[in-house]
């Protein structure tokens, strides 16, 4: 489009100029869209793209304590997560990804899949050599 083209008097109004977005553009663009994005990253995760995409933040994580100062206060503890998962067959893969403050230990029917201490890189721990048909105990004890 010619620069003075728009100042003709019969110029009609096509639409925007089409132009590259810069990578912060785009990026921005594609979080505005999926509602999935990194506005303060706390940690380099260092995933590769393969895990970006299947364990990449799905949803905006938000501060579900009353007490903006609560994690100053709180007194370290260990927690245990435990979930049973009922499986009509193996799967052809299963993959957890697992971040976790201080240190963590990874159990799949009874068995210590993984275990990790640094919370600034996420551990991938193949599950599938654990799992078998029926019910499956997945655990976590976070420390």
């Amino acid at each position: 489009m010619d620069p003075g083209e728009h100042e003709k008097e019969d110029y009609v109004f096509k639409g925007p100029e089409v132009r590259r977005m810069s990578a912060e553009e785009f990026r921005d663009a594609l979080a505005s869209l999926t509602g999935v994005g990194y506005l303060s990253p706390d940690a380099d995760l260092g995933m590769g793209e393969n895990a970006k995409g299947k364990f990449g933040p799905k949803k905006k994580a938000k501060w579900i304590w009353n007490d903006p100062n609560a994690a100053n206060k709180a007194k370290a503890e260990s927690i245990y997560l435990r979930k049973t998962v009922r499986l009509p067959a193996v799967p052809a893969e299963a993959t957890a990804l697992v971040v976790c403050d201080n240190s963590f230990e990874f159990f799949v029917n009874g068995h210590k899949a993984g275990a990790g201490s640094d919370f600034n890189k996420p551990f991938l721990i193949d599950l599938k050599p654990w799992l078998k048909i029926g019910n499956n105990l997945i655990a976590i004890h976070a420390i």
